[in-house]
Order: structure tokens, then C-alpha cells, then sequence
């Protein structure tokens, strides 16, 4: 399944995927943005697993090769929401 929505520029990115994620079920990619503890313990919560990149100064995490290779590809999306923003 495939969520989204779109907010206005002073709300935090984590808010609206707190009220996304009551739809959500499986795998949730998201980037350094959404780094946080109280997130991520709320997605675990409810049986979604948060995939996150992580900062330099920060340990890495053991994630799955597929999981490794899906996270970039987040990139081609915001892209292609950029480009639909753009002309409409």
C-alpha cells in the first residue's frame, strides 16, 4: 500500500507520518529527517518496520541487503513528486 500526504511547510515532516502510518503496514523508508526514537518506537508499535539512514557521526545499523539497496530509490520518488508539484 501507498500513502501520502501533503503538509504545509511549518509542519514537521514526523507528524503527518504518524497519522500516515495508521494505514501503514510492512516497511516505511524514510531519511535523516526522520531520525528519531519516539517515531520509530510508535512505527514498531504498530508492526512497521522503519528503515532509516543514518548520519556520519552515528553507528550504523544492521539492515538487510534488499533493504540496503531500496533506500536510495526513495531519491527517483521525491523527484517525481517534485516534477508533479511543479506543473500542476
Amino acid at each position: 500500500m501507498i500513502v501520502a500526504k501533503l503538509t504545509t511547510a511549518n509542519i514537521h515532516d514526523t507528524k503527518a507520518v504518524l497519522e500516515l502510518s495508521k494505514k501503514l503496514t510492512g516497511k516505511w523508508y524514510g531519511d535523516k529527517g526522520y531520525i528519531s526514537k519516539k517515531l520509530s518506537a510508535s512505527l514498531k508499535d504498530k508492526g512497521v518496520d522503519s528503515i532509516i539512514t543514518v548520519c556520519r557521526n552515528m553507528k550504523a545499523k544492521e539492515m538487510l541487503l534488499w533493504d540496503r539497496a531500496m533506500l536510495p530509490r526513495r531519491f527517483t520518488i521525491e523527484i517525481i513528486n517534485e516534477q508533479l508539484k511543479n506543473i500542476s
